[in-house]
């Protein structure tokens, strides 16, 4: 099994690894997700083992089936902005689906980033962690367990705890956690959209296409009631612990920023993941649309 923190780009002629990946190569190809896992990986940040194809080769497929084990986690990295975009972050259970999506990927103009699946409704915490590049105040926006800070970005859910902390002061200015009414109604829509997302999961696998939108999968009430119960009844807020491993994250993203594109905000995704710690799934800004 490979490392954490494993990078590698494949391009039909040659692979790089680790700390050997050519960042200007993905810089030029503005692929700037896979950029800033190389960043992060380079700058001793914990990222899911990762591998970014350049070409279709299933040969490279069934070598990483082998050594990181089915199912495989299927994302994407573009250079222009797809429409509409797929939808990734679900797990691929056969060789059979990983060619066909790969190969619809790239006929359309999307770049197939793989991981080892991590099963996304055990993250203990999901964050977005927003930095700017003049000033030392980092905003932090957080969801609990069965829920995902991908939401956050989509326009579908709401944050269950906010803060500002000074970095130069290593302060809280300001925060924020969800009152419980307003959860209860959290844990009924995310319900529905993990139920959703489930059936999504099933139907990619099936026909090896990704689609663009849940709205198209229609669910029971029955499926959303099997969902509900998985979802802890309250959310728990982060202690000074998980804070102060957050605000570290926060300082160590913040030295890869100036080697990305210029943006006015920096938004880290991250996920605290059981037995492994906080992980980066990427760092986005203004170029980035999601």
């Amino acid at each position: 099994m490979v490392s954490l923190a494993t990078l590698i780009v494949t391009t039909s002629s040659e692979i790089w690894y680790d700390d050997k990946v050519d960042v200007d190569f993905l810089r030029t190809k503005g692929l700037y997700k896979t950029l800033s896992l190389a960043l992060a990986a380079q700058n001793s940040i914990k990222i899911p083992p990762t591998l970014l194809m350049i070409d279709q080769n299933d040969n490279v497929l069934l070598e990483l089936a082998k050594n990181w084990h089915l199912p495989l986690m299927i994302r994407l990295d573009y250079s222009s902005y797809p429409n509409p975009k797929p939808l990734g972050g679900i797990p691929l259970n056969s060789l059979k689906s990983l060619s066909k999506i790969t190969n619809n990927l790239f006929i359309n103009n999307c770049f197939p980033l793989l991981h080892p699946n991590i099963n996304r409704f055990e993250n203990i915490y999901s964050a977005n962690v927003m930095l700017n590049s003049s000033e030392y105040n980092a905003c932090f926006e957080i969801v609990g367990k069965s829920f995902d800070a991908s939401d956050l970005r989509h326009g579908v859910g709401t944050l269950h705890e906010y803060f500002i902390y000074n970095l130069i002061e290593n302060k809280i200015n300001e925060r924020y956690i969800i009152e419980d009414k307003r959860y209860d109604l959290e844990r009924v829509n995310r319900a529905q959209r993990i139920a959703r997302l489930k059936q999504y999961i099933k139907l990619a696998n099936k026909n090896g296409y990704l689609s663009s939108s849940l709205a198209e999968y229609d669910v029971s009430d029955e499926q959303i009631y099997k969902e509900i119960k998985t979802i802890p009844i309250q959310y728990i807020p982060l202690n000074k612990s998980k804070i102060k491993h957050l605000v570290q994250l926060a300082w160590n993203i913040r030295n890869i920023i100036p080697i990305l594109p210029t943006t006015k905000n920096y938004i880290g995704s991250v996920s605290l993941v059981p037995n492994v710690g906080w992980i980066l799934w990427d760092i986005y800004g203004e170029w980035y649309k999601r």
